[in-house]
C-alpha cells in the first residue's frame, strides 16, 4: 500500500520523499487510522514549512534605534538634561570613580603576593620574610575594603542627588 509506505518515509526521516508525493497530490491507497494519521502528518508538515518559507522570505523592517542621522541630535538633547546634574556634583562623581579605580587596582597586586607568599617564603623556607608578606598582604586588604566602602557611599551619594540640589548643604547665616 502506499500508505504504508508514506509512513516508512515518515519515520525514517523521508520528508522530503513525503513532501514530493503530497505535492503531486497522490492520494494514498487503503484505509485506516494509519494512513489518515500520515496524510494529517503530511499537511501539517507542508503547512509548517510554508511558514518557514515566508518567515524566511519577509524583509526585515528598518531598525528605527540604529538610524544614525538621528544619534547626534538626541544625545545632544540628553547631555543637554544631564549637564546641570555633572555640573553640580562633579566632584563626588569624580571621587566615585577614582575609589572605583583605586580598588581594581589594590586588587590587582593580591594573586602576585600571594604567589610569592607560597613559592618564595613558605617553599624556599625563607621565614624572615614572612612577617613583611603578611604584613603586605593585610595592608592591600585593608586598602581594598576602606576603598570599596568609600566607592559605595560616594556612588550612593552621587546616584541619590536631585539636579537642584546644591552639592553641599548651605550653613544656615543669621
Amino acid at each position: 500500500m502506499k500508505c504504508d509506505r508514506w509512513a516508512w518515509a515518515l519515520l525514517h526521516g523521508g520528508q522530503n520523499a513525503l513532501l514530493q508525493s503530497a505535492y503531486q497530490g497522490r492520494a494514498a491507497v487503503g484505509s485506516g487510522t494509519a494512513c489518515a494519521a500520515t496524510e494529517r502528518g503530511a499537511r501539517i508538515m507542508k503547512t509548517w514549512l510554508s511558514y518557514v518559507k515566508q518567515g524566511f522570505a519577509r524583509k526585515i523592517p528598518a531598525d528605527a534605534i540604529s538610524g544614525m542621522d538621528q544619534l547626534p541630535s538626541d544625545i545632544r538633547r540628553n547631555l543637554k538634561h544631564i549637564y546641570p546634574f555633572v555640573l553640580g556634583h562633579w566632584r563626588e562623581g569624580t571621587l566615585g570613580a577614582t575609589l572605583i579605580f583605586m580598588g581594581t587596582a589594590l586588587s590587582f597586586p593580591q594573586p602576585l603576593i600571594s604567589r610569592y607568599f607560597v613559592d618564595t617564603v613558605i617553599m624556599g623556607r625563607r621565614l624572615n620574610l614572612l612577617a613583611g608578606v603578611v604584613i603586605l598582604m593585610v595592608a592591600i586588604s585593608a586598602c581594598s575594603t576602606l576603598c570599596g566602602l568609600l566607592q559605595q557611599f560616594y556612588v550612593a551619594r552621587f546616584e541619590q542627588r536631585h539636579p537642584g540640589e546644591p552639592a553641599r548643604p548651605r550653613a544656615a547665616s543669621s
